[in-house]
């Protein structure tokens, strides 16, 4: 859930900017839930879910996604060591 903590720091950074400068807030958050969920056989199941609208989520299951996240763990694990 880290990506959207970073989102909201963008929105944050460029509303403060726009403050200091006497300006109107320039940025707005769009909420939203992305996540993998790791399966049972391999496969993984994949969530995206704008929070703020009444759209349908997006699903995806398939391989690719419990080796997305492996790769994406440790990605962050040696960037972060």
């Amino acid at each position: 859930m880290g990506h959207m903590a970073v989102r909201q720091a963008e929105v944050a950074a460029a509303n403060l900017a726009a403050a200091i400068e006497g300006r109107e807030p320039v940025a707005h958050y769009q909420h939203e839930m992305r996540f993998v969920i790791e399966g049972v056989g391999g496969e993984g199941l994949y969530l995206r879910k704008d929070l703020w609208t009444d759209e349908p989520a997006t699903v995806r299951q398939n391989r690719f996604w419990n080796w997305a996240k492996r790769v994406q763990q440790s990605y962050w694990e040696h960037s972060h060591s």
